[in-house]
This record gives structure tokens, sequence and C-alpha cells, in this order.
């Protein structure tokens, strides 16, 4: 009776998930973690590398302890999942990813990606393939101690979601976003909410003629001297 009220709880509390909101990453793959196929990573506790090769299973990586990662690579032939919601979510003690070998030409969704990675201080994602992705909500969001990210090789052509992409990357002191492409983009809510170390930031290339959300865009950008916004089409 026990175990058929602890399914029965558990059943009830996935329906209520079903839906999973923008702040939110899907972790439901967890669940099924120890059937996944563990041959996508391996990982040292010695060393607290956490290694990814091959086709990169979601779920497994939803299954490690994640306090014990203290940083991940890639071997070269490693190709990231078609869904990449939260797939580094709450990695918070881990201080450096090195995704330089990794495929994402098959990723759609890089929602919450690196949301809460809060000890990471560089990111170089310039050799990330994002022209398939349409998704990049709270993509660095609480990614507090950030003060380098490379983002310079990021097609956002396809992107509509940019809500709350870098939520309070508050040590973020410059941020170049001059070759992104906005012109599909609808939400840009909370997109720099709480950025309170950044000084200066050129939006003048972004295209905002399809975006009906900017709530709480600039929020809490105390520092914030210099803002150009000289292309911004408010009509919608």
């Amino acid at each position: 009776m026990r175990t058929k009220r602890i399914l029965a709880a558990v059943m009830s509390l996935c329906m209520v998930t079903g839906t999973v909101t923008c702040g939110a990453p899907a972790i439901a793959q967890s669940i099924t973690a120890q059937a996944a196929d563990t041959s996508c990573c391996s990982f040292d506790a010695a060393s607290g590398v956490l290694t990814l090769s091959g086709e990169v299973a979601r779920g497994y990586l939803g299954s490690i302890k994640k306090s014990s990662v203290k940083s991940i690579v890639c071997e070269e032939g490693t190709v990231l999942p078609e869904d990449c919601n939260g797939l580094f979510y709450r990695f918070e003690y881990c201080t450096s990813i090195d995704l330089s070998n990794a495929d994402t030409s098959k990723v759609t969704n890089m929602n919450s990606m690196f949301s809460f990675c809060s000890r990471l201080t560089s990111l170089d994602l310039s050799g990330f393939d994002t022209s398939n992705v349409t998704d990049m909500c709270r993509m660095f969001d609480i990614c507090r101690s950030l003060t380098s990210l490379d983002l310079s090789s990021f097609d956002t052509s396809k992107v509509t979601n940019m809500n709350g992409m870098f939520y309070s990357c508050r040590t973020m002191t410059s941020l170049d976003l001059s070759r992104f492409d906005t012109s599909s983009v609808t939400n840009m809510g909370s997109m720099f909410y709480n950025c309170d170390s950044l000084t200066s930031l050129d939006l003048s290339s972004f295209d905002t003629s399809r975006v009906t959300n900017m709530n709480r865009m600039f929020g809490f950008c105390s520092r914030l001297t210099s803002l150009d916004l000289s292309g911004f089409d408010t009509s919608n």
C-alpha cells in the first residue's frame, strides 16, 4: 500500500509539472537516468573532471552528483543532444567547462543550458553552431561569476526567445552582442536584469521589430552609464 501511495504521488507530480516554464529547466529525464546509456560520459572522482564523449544523453547528466564536478571537458566527436534544456543546470561547483570539441549542429533548445553555473568565471563558446537554435531563454541565468563570455560565432537568426538570457550575470562588465541577429526574437523580457556590473551596452544592431516583451529588460543595471538603443523598434 505504501508503495502504491508513493507511485501515485510521483505520477501526480509529473502531471502537475508537465508544462515547463522558461525559468524551470525540464529535468524529467533524470527520473529514468538509471536506464540511460552511461557511455556518453565518465567521471573521475579524484580530480572532479566530468568527460563527455559520443552522443551525450541529457538524462544521464541529470543523475550525476553535481557538487562533485569541478570541470567538464568534451572529447573529439562529442555530440550534444537536440534538446539541451538545462543540460548543465546547477553545476554550481564547476569552475571550468570546455566545449570546444562539442558538435551542437543538431541543437534546437538551449533554454537554461548553463543556468546556475555560479562559479564559472569564463566560457568560450566561439565554436558553437547555433544555426538551428530557437530558444535561448535563461541560457546564462545566475552565472554570477562570469567575467568573460565569447559569443562571437553565435547564429541567432532562428532564436525567438531571449527572455532572461543574461539574468543576474552580476560580474560581467562588458558584453559584445554586435553580431547577434535578433530579427526573429519576440521575447527580451529581463534579458539583462540585475547585470549590475555592466557599464556600457551597445545594442544598436538589434532588430526588435518582432519583440512584444521588453519587461524589466535592463532592471537593476545600476552601473550602466552608456546604453545605445538607436536601432530599437518598439512599435510592438
